[in-house]
């Protein structure tokens, strides 16, 4: 104690000697800071909820650490250093209303009802949404928020009596879909858990959080979730349809990346094919989609011993039109466009022509011969066949970092919403590698308004997210739609408080709460209410 008192004084003499050498403007600078503490912690005895009392003091609190940082040889400095008794103060409330707000349950803003209020708005809401896809998605949403709450009873209730049977894949899909943006992967897994979903349709979902894991690098955990469809598969109680779900898995492990895994899941595929009954139809099927794969991701040589066994097992009599299509597509993504092109030639339908051709161009573009594929892609009148192969081109020059052509190509799209599509994937990848202006160019590019709105609060949302606040509000000042500003705003404030600044947290939160009155449709006021809630519950 004696030392830590000497040490002070030295530490006090030292400073003192200091401050003659301040600038008049440096003093005045740290007093105007320190008056302004002194009022924010007057100001917080006058308020009347414990939120509004935390969030001033520790603003006051951060008056003075600013004191510390930008005058530390001033004599406020040194009396801060020392024990300045508002500061004594100010840490002591600050302490003790952290430890009421841990004891006490959620946390919320004064002017901004509970996450359990929230909820309930938005259940009293249900009954005015007319489109039946909307109601599955705004009941998928407050099942989500329920979720955050840590109300699980509440969510698989939702999700098993209140969505309709036949509405419950839709609902899987999306519920997991809003967990994987919000980066919750261990929410989405314990629903699917839960649920009494078809087991194929959670099977899709734990792909789909396995994909989003990977994509994150949390390879571990996606290993995991794999394992968990793995598993789901093996239960299926026909021999083809495990098989089925055994090649669609590998499909997205050769997706995320893992090789090694992807064949040992193939591997599985191939024991059903050795020790279950197919019908002939569902034979073809397997080992086209099986072929298909293996061509894809690097493995020739099991893809050309998977299309022997086509041809061997079937003559091409025995092919219906969609099997010379898939033949057509495994010959192209293998490279061997000669046998490709005689399936073209012999085939008289102009239809079949169409989507014979469409594989073939987009085989080119899988090998990077861009050029004929774009050549191919010219020839063919149906636009949508068209729009796949100008993807297909985008996609894999993305894919490959090749972006010198990206828009030329998205050019070349004469349909807009297809164009749109295209757009979108680019403005993806410039996103993701933080390319702002780039993405937002091409957001601008797009006819589509929500297209463009969701692009531009998918860029504000990044800024904001690595802490580039000021260009993320730029960003949204961007869009003029209610509904996108206010999510952006929600997300913003989850990062804040995330970050700490709860004084931030509070005033966006805030923000957002207050645009629900320039939205009247049922279906978006319940997605922001559940939005909103969702953010309060996990911060």
């Amino acid at each position: 104690m004696a030392r830590h008192f000497i040490l002070s004084l030295l530490f006090f003499s030292f400073l003192t000697c200091a401050v003659s050498s301040l600038s008049a403007q440096a003093s005045e600078s740290a007093q105007s800071l320190l008056d302004e503490a002194t009022a924010l912690a007057q100001q917080a005895e006058n308020v009347e909820t414990d939120a509004e009392r935390l969030l001033l003091y520790e603003e006051a609190k951060r008056q003075l650490n600013l004191i510390l940082r930008s005058y530390p040889e001033s004599r406020i400095a040194t009396q801060i250093v020392l024990g300045l008794p508002l500061e004594r103060e100010i840490k002591n409330e600050i302490e003790k209303l952290r430890e009421e707000k841990k004891t006490s349950g959620t946390f919320a803003p004064a002017k901004v009802p509970s996450p359990n209020k929230l909820v309930a708005m938005a259940i009293e809401l249900i009954t005015d949404v007319e489109n039946e896809g909307d109601e599955t998605m705004a009941l998928s949403d407050i099942a989500s928020a329920q979720a955050a709450m840590g109300n699980w009873a509440a969510t698989i209730n939702i999700m098993n009596n209140k969505v309709s049977e036949e509405n419950l894949d839709d609902a899987i899909a999306y519920f997991v879909n809003l967990k994987n943006l919000d980066g919750d992967y261990e929410s989405a897994v314990f629903l699917l858990d839960q649920i009494a979903g078809d087991p194929e349709d959670k099977i899709n979902g734990f792909l789909s959080i396995a994909g989003e894991q990977a994509s994150k690098g949390h390879g571990k955990d996606a290993s995991s979730t794999f394992s968990r469809a793995i598993d789901l598969a093996r239960k299926l109680p026909s021999g083809s349809t495990r098989a089925n779900e055994f090649v669609q898995i590998a499909l997205v492990q050769f997706n995320a990346k893992d090789t090694v895994s992807a064949k040992n899941t193939i591997e599985l595929a191939k024991e059903e094919l050795e020790n279950s009954s197919f019908s002939e139809s569902e034979l073809k099927d397997l080992l086209f989609d099986m072929a298909s794969v293996q061509a894809s991701y690097m493995e020739p040589p099991a893809a050309k011993k998977t299309l022997e066994q086509i041809l061997q097992s079937f003559s091409i009599e025995q092919f219906t039109d969609e099997d010379i299509i898939n033949l057509a597509r495994v010959y192209s993504k293998l490279g061997d466009f000669e046998s490709a092109f005689v399936l073209l030639e012999k085939e008289a339908d102009p239809a079949n022509r169409e989507d014979i051709l469409e594989e073939i161009a987009m085989g080119h573009s899988e090998n990077h011969q861009f050029e004929k594929a774009l050549s191919l892609a010219a020839t063919i009148e149906n636009k949508y066949g068209a729009y796949n192969v100008y993807r297909s081109i985008i996609q894999d020059q993305l894919d490959a970092s090749i972006l010198d052509d990206v828009f030329a190509i998205s050019d070349l799209i004469q349909d807009p919403y297809y164009k749109d599509q295209a757009l979108w994937q680019i403005s993806d990848k410039y996103l993701e590698e933080g390319q702002w202006e780039l993405a937002i160019e091409t957001a601008n590019r797009m006819s589509d308004s929500d297209y463009r709105h969701y692009i531009l609060w998918d860029v504000a949302v990044e800024q904001a997210r690595i802490g580039r606040t000021v260009e993320a509000h730029s960003t949204l000042q961007q869009v003029d739609d209610a509904v996108y500003q206010a999510y952006a705003l929600a997300d913003f404030a989850a990062f804040h408080a995330k970050a700490g600044n709860t004084v931030a947290a509070i005033h966006t939160i805030e923000a957002a709460y207050q645009m629900l009155e320039g939205v009247e449709d049922p279906f978006f006021r319940i997605s922001l209410l559940t939005k909103i809630a969702e953010v309060l519950s996990v911060n």
